[in-house]
Formats: structure tokens, C-alpha cells, sequence
């Protein structure tokens, strides 16, 4: 097979792969391989095509992609990246019979049978409580209803 061939098929691909990231949500994977597709086509490409442009605005072109092309694989990584560490950062608030449970403060005044916010290990909750707790309270998890945290006064 000709190498010219092999860099079309290779820009080809690339370019499809990079389209069908853009419509389908994912980790970025397709997208870096679209990317590496298209630095390998654009490496094959010959120097010396039959042509009457001069070699050298080849060689800017296959310089300026290269750059490109590692820029834009850097900022798919560092995106992977940042969403993975996101993911392996964020802590489930639970409550442990017997064990320590998440003490935070209460926002809103909250009553019997009404919602109000707290703050418990940096986030605001949405939370409820079987007794009337005044803003600015301590609060203890007691348990977790979907995403509403079950609540009391913190005992001390």
C-alpha cells in the first residue's frame, strides 16, 4: 500500500473519531485517538508530493499539527485527569450506628415536617429533623433520605 494512501486513511480516521466525540459524551478516549490518528497521517504525509509548492510549507504544516495535535492531547489528558480526581475526592456523607457521625451547621431554621440547609463536611445539604433546630445550630447525621440528611442536634 502506498504511503500517501495510508496517511489519507489515517487523516480520515482521525477526523471521524474527533466528530464522534463531539457527538457522543465519553471520556475523551475517542478524541485522543482521533488526535494521534491524525498526528501519524499528517507525519506520512510526503515531503516532496508532485506539486509546485515549495517542501518547506509542508514541513510548517506537519510542525504547526504536531503542536497542535500535542496541546490538544495534553488537554484531554489534564480534563481525564481532573474528573477522575473529582470522582475519587467526593466522600458519601453516611451515618454509622456506633460510629462518629458528620457534625455540621444548620443554615435555616428547620421544623418538624420542613426542609432546610446545612452545612456538613463543606457542602450545603438539603436536611430534615424530628425537632425544631434554630440557624446557626450544630447539627449531627443521623441518617440520608436520596439527597436530604436526616439531622439532630449535636449532643455533647
Amino acid at each position: 500500500m502506498n504511503i500517501n494512501i495510508i496517511s489519507i486513511i489515517l487523516l480520515a480516521l482521525g477526523s471521524i473519531l474527533i466528530t464522534i466525540e463531539i457527538f457522543t459524551p465519553g471520556y475523551g478516549i475517542i478524541g485522543i485517538s482521533g488526535i494521534i490518528a491524525l498526528i501519524f497521517g499528517f507525519l506520512l504525509m510526503p515531503i516532496n508530493p508532485a506539486t509546485f509548492v515549495y517542501p518547506g510549507i509542508f514541513e510548517s504544516i506537519r510542525n504547526l499539527v504536531l503542536i497542535i495535535g500535542s496541546g490538544l492531547s495534553a488537554f484531554f489528558i489534564f480534563i481525564i485527569y481532573k474528573v477522575i480526581e473529582a470522582n475519587r475526592k467526593r466522600r458519601e456523607i453516611t451515618y454509622v450506628p456506633g460510629g462518629r457521625p458528620s457534625i455540621g451547621r444548620a443554615i435555616d431554621r428547620i421544623e418538624p415536617g420542613k426542609k432546610g440547609f446545612v452545612f456538613v463536611d463543606g457542602e450545603y445539604w438539603y436536611a430534615e429533623s424530628g425537632e425544631v433546630i434554630e440557624a446557626g445550630e450544630e447539627v449531627e447525621v443521623t441518617g440520608r433520605k436520596e439527597f436530604t440528611l436526616i439531622v439532630r442536634k449535636r449532643r455533647r
